[in-house]
């Protein structure tokens, strides 16, 4: 299995404390868990969100105990999925997650249920 080298675009705003954009996803890369996504795995998901006016939680190192924000908004590219986001500062896992992205210590990652998938040549799967 053969994992590519992906630029990760995280930047915490300066303008405004907490505030964050970057790519969660990037498509066609295969990750370090064997998984490539494909453009468009996310679209039902977006669609549903905006339909219920519903925000994905942003969870820190994906744990559901541990809420530090929401994802304010999410953009599905071309090359991946883009995202905007703020960390509620003033609870522990928002502080703790600002830091650790402020500090380049933290990187997107996306969690997901797999609905279906296909072999990826090579090893691995596209969802």
């Amino acid at each position: 299995m053969t994992t590519e080298t992906v630029e990760l675009r995280f930047a915490p705003d300066t303008d405004t404390a907490g505030t964050f954009k970057g790519t969660a996803s990037a498509y066609g890369v295969l990750d370090s868990h064997g998984t490539e996504f494909a453009p468009g795995a996310f679209a039902a998901s977006i669609a549903e969100r905006r339909a219920d006016g519903s925000r994905f939680p942003l969870l820190l190192h994906h744990d559901l105990a541990r809420v530090a924000g929401a994802i304010t908004e999410l953009r599905d590219t071309p090359t991946g999925l883009e995202v905007v986001g703020k960390f509620t500062l003033g609870t522990p896992a928002g502080d703790e997650g600002y830091r650790l992205a402020r500090d380049g210590a933290l990187s997107l990652s996306v969690g997901f249920r797999r609905l279906s998938d296909r072999p990826r040549p090579g090893g691995g799967r596209i969802i």
